[in-house]
């Protein structure tokens, strides 16, 4: 299934991780987030500043107190991965466990513990290892606080 075919594409390392620049990569990201943004807005949350960087031991990560998130460079090619990995984040911001952040990804997105499951299933299967752009290096700032819209 689709588990396979994108072990498969990040465990070669040749292939970019979408055709053209790290910068494009970016911008699928910072769509992604801004996709599952509208489902938190609501809920009192400020549009966050993204972050990529590869990383090798999660898909990405909520610094709530300092209003961003990192997410990890695959996920450009993990599009299967992406509303699940964004909205989980994103809910970091009204709830920074994972106790109630949990119940809330519940109500947002019901099937949100398969997606997990995939998640985990196919980070096993890669030894958590990213494959990032060449000469990509370091954390990555998509947008800047500044020019976050409201």
């Amino acid at each position: 299934g689709w588990i396979m075919d994108v072990r498969a594409r990040m465990a070669d390392r040749t292939v970019p991780l979408l055709p053209g620049l790290i910068e494009k990569s970016a911008s699928v990201c910072w769509k992604m987030l801004l996709a599952g943004y509208p489902l938190v807005e609501g809920l009192g949350v400020a549009r966050p500043l993204l972050k990529l960087r590869k990383m090798r031991s999660q898909w990405g990560n909520c610094h709530w107190r300092q209003g961003y998130i990192t997410l990890n460079t695959a996920l450009a090619r993990c599009p299967e991965l992406r509303d699940y990995v964004a909205l989980h984040e994103l809910v970091h911001f009204v709830h920074p466990d994972h106790g109630p952040a949990l119940r809330l990804m519940d109500r947002l997105m019901p099937d949100w513990r398969q997606r997990r499951k995939e998640a985990a299933a196919l980070w096993r299967g890669t030894g958590g290892m990213t494959a990032p752009h060449p000469g990509a290096a370091g954390a990555l700032v998509v947008r800047s606080r500044a020019n976050r819209a409201p």
